[in-house]
């Protein structure tokens, strides 16, 4: 698989960023924290996984700190999103992630790569489970 993010791989939709933030899943790994939602009945998309990169204005306010911190995660997550696809592909649906930087100020890359990597770990081990129970109780 190669390591690129594509167009079609960044959640852009603001009618699914809406449903993801209303019915997602928080997850927190400083300085990083993911909202996830699985869906499974929805039409296929291009991608099993799309996903939103968000650096909040009101702790950095000038663009370039922003921008240097959602490349930083934009890498992290492009490096390590094989966790994701790898078991997604047996997966019917799509997994709508947002990563969002919580920290008040800028951290080193190594520990936002540190904290996408137990992340996006945390997030196939609930999905599948949920899936299982899902499945289990049919």
């Amino acid at each position: 698989m190669r390591a690129t993010l594509r167009k079609y791989e960044i959640l852009s939709s603001a009618k699914r960023i809406e449903t993801l933030f209303a019915r997602g899943t928080a997850l927190t790994s400083y300085p990083v924290r993911a909202i996830f939602l699985y869906a499974h009945d929805e039409a296929q998309t291009l991608s099993p996984v799309q996903t939103l990169f968000s650096v909040p204005g009101r702790n950095f306010r000038k663009a370039t700190q922003r921008n240097l911190l959602r490349r930083r995660l934009k890498e992290a997550y492009r490096k390590n999103k094989h966790i994701l696809y790898s078991p997604s592909r047996q997966m019917q649906g799509t997994i709508y992630i947002a990563l969002l930087y919580s920290a008040k100020h800028t951290e080193p890359y190594s520990s936002i790569e540190k904290s996408v990597i137990k992340l996006l770990q945390e997030i196939i081990v609930k999905i599948q489970s949920a899936i299982e129970s899902n499945s289990g109780g049919a």
